[in-house]
């Protein structure tokens, strides 16, 4: 599975579309009775089957004052060496020319940076894009292609999204 959407623009945290107000976070595991509640139709991809897979970690993004509402998801597998990205998605809300929020996908990102920091791999995340994103993520991410479409975001690039993104985090590890 390819990571298939836009980084929006990288922000501080989230950040609404239109005033530019920021939203302080948090990013915690997704518990399968928080996905049971989500309708499929607001995401592309099976979050439910995603969790009962044993070797990934579904992670969710909130806002600290709206905590029901789940802005993204990132399921993620401790591999030798670094953290690999299966999947990444914002809530359909946050998605295209009238999206609500932007940042929800580089704080997930940086999130996912963050643990690997955390587990000795350097910040380094690895992650399989579509071809015609992998310019787009050189960019807003500093991601470099190691063959085809894997692609991976160095120490030094995952240094810089974790202290973009870290003083959002009012939860977590």
């Amino acid at each position: 599975m390819a990571f298939s959407h836009r980084i929006g623009k990288l922000t501080r945290s989230i950040e609404r579309v239109g005033t530019g107000e920021s939203l302080d976070t948090f990013i915690r595991p997704a518990t399968s009775k928080e996905l049971r509640l989500i309708k499929r139709t607001d995401w592309l991809f099976d979050w439910r089957s995603e969790l009962t897979r044993k070797e990934r970690q579904v992670f969710g993004l909130w806002a600290v004052d709206d905590p029901v509402f789940l802005h993204g998801l990132i399921s993620l597998e401790q591999r030798p060496g670094h953290v690999f990205a299966h999947l990444i998605e914002s809530h359909r809300v946050n998605k295209g020319r009238g999206k609500l929020y932007d940042g929800v996908l580089g704080n997930l990102v940086a999130w996912a940076c963050h643990l690997s920091f955390k587990t000795g791999h350097y910040g380094e995340i690895v992650f399989d894009s579509k071809s015609s994103l992998r310019e787009h993520y050189r960019v807003a991410l500093g991601a470099v292609v190691l063959f085809g479409n894997r692609m991976y975001v160095p120490e030094s690039k995952a240094q810089e999204l974790v202290e973009r993104y870290a003083r959002s985090w009012q939860h977590g590890n």
